[in-house]
């Protein structure tokens, strides 16, 4: 059986043990952390051990203006992408220790000429710090909790067209003493007053049936979407800065629990200008689907390699919320070939947060004294594989 917390401080110990060069610095920047680690069992299943082959952290994505036709800049820098790049390195690695007759490589043989597959008894984990951007980070909030920012009203399509410059520059205008106000948009309020649409109204609080499952539904969250809190308790959800893909579905961006669409795919954002990079949440359940072998080993392995289990570190969670990201969103797939399926992993969480987690530091982040660690870092730990060629 696997532990959340032993899989999350292996993985916190190991990135201790890293040099110090590239780290986030304490106290003034944060950034998250993410791990593959190969999981083996013995043939009785009475003992699991647990090894970490790739290692990453990183927040940052290139916008669409700097991608290279040629194929030669890393488009994508977030922790779970680059280990997920590392361990493919790994997987590289190992099967070159096949074809080359090492009796202990990760793979081994099948019948089909030029055709491998993993050893019995080993599989995969992936470990993230954080909830994965976007579909799987809209979380709904309970009493208890508040957003780290002030509350949303509303906000109007023409309001978005410059960018939101104008509602920056206007709530960042000096109010009395010198403080800064926040734009409330009291005529746009005013008007849904008058039209007896005002957005703080009651919302529907049953559960959806969930023997009903919609393949990549494009729904508004609403109180009763999510089953680990009551839903008469939730007053908002969690925000992800992930955009809905440019031409298909949108945010309505109404207050509250109302303010995403849940089940879409979203880019991720990027240092002003829009990226091209789908949100780790479509990436890692296109893996799920796909496998996250790519498609250079895809042509030696027998069948896709699946990530078997899923563990987060201490943040804002939600089952219900990683299984729609993940799994419910791609279950109506169908006439896969052979070698594919649709993966349905163990969703686990673990208690013990990232030193470097924004989490941690997200306070001192909004009074702009903790910063997004600089550039993604790209830390394969490769165990041997490496250090004796």
């Amino acid at each position: 059986m696997i532990n959340a917390d032993e899989v999350a401080e292996l993985c916190y110990e190991r990135f201790r043990r890293l040099p110090r060069r590239g780290k986030p610095e304490s106290g003034r920047e944060w950034s998250l952390l993410a791990a593959v680690l190969r999981i083996t069992r013995s043939p009785n299943c009475d003992s699991v051990e647990m090894e970490v082959v790739s290692l990453g952290t990183g927040t940052k994505c290139i916008g669409k203006a700097a991608m290279s036709p040629a194929g030669d800049v890393l488009n994508d820098s977030h922790a779970e992408v680059i280990a997920r790049r590392g361990c493919i390195r790994y997987l590289i690695q190992e099967l070159h220790g096949a074809v080359s007759g090492r009796c202990n490589s990760l793979f081994r043989q099948v019948d089909q000429k030029g055709k491998w597959r993993l050893q019995p008894g080993v599989s995969f984990l992936l470990f993230t710090s954080h909830t994965p951007c976007g579909d799987g980070s809209i979380i709904p909030m309970t009493d208890s909790e508040s957003q780290p920012c002030p509350p949303v009203t509303s906000v109007s399509s023409c309001e978005e067209t410059d960018g939101g410059e104008k509602l920056k520059r206007k709530a960042e205008e000096p109010g009395e003493r010198g403080k800064f106000k926040l734009h409330r948009l009291e005529e746009k309020e005013t008007k849904e007053e008058e039209t007896g649409q005002f957005e703080f109204r009651t919302y529907p609080t049953e559960t959806p049936d969930e023997d009903v499952s919609v393949p990549a539904a494009v729904t508004e969250l609403r109180p009763g979407d999510s089953a680990d809190v009551s839903p008469s308790r939730v007053r908002d959800v969690h925000r992800t800065g992930a955009k809905c893909v440019p031409g298909g579905p949108v945010d309505p961006l109404h207050p509250g629990p109302r303010y995403h669409s849940t089940g879409v795919l979203r880019v991720k954002p990027g240092r002003g200008e829009p990226t091209l990079s789908l949100s780790c949440s479509d990436k890692l359940a296109r893996w799920g689907v796909l496998g996250f072998q790519g498609a250079l080993l895809s042509h030696y392995l027998e069948e896709s390699l699946y990530f078997s289990t899923v563990v987060v570190g201490k943040c804002p969670y939600s089952q219900k919320v990683m299984d729609r990201a993940l799994v419910t969103r791609c279950s109506h797939v169908s006439g896969l070939p052979d070698g594919f399926s649709v993966c349905s992993p163990l969703l686990l969480q673990s208690s013990l947060e990232f030193p470097f987690s924004q989490n941690q530091t997200e306070l001192q982040h909004r009074a702009g004294r903790i910063s997004p660690c600089g550039a993604g870092q790209f830390v394969v730990l490769l165990e041997n594989a490496l250090l004796n060629r």
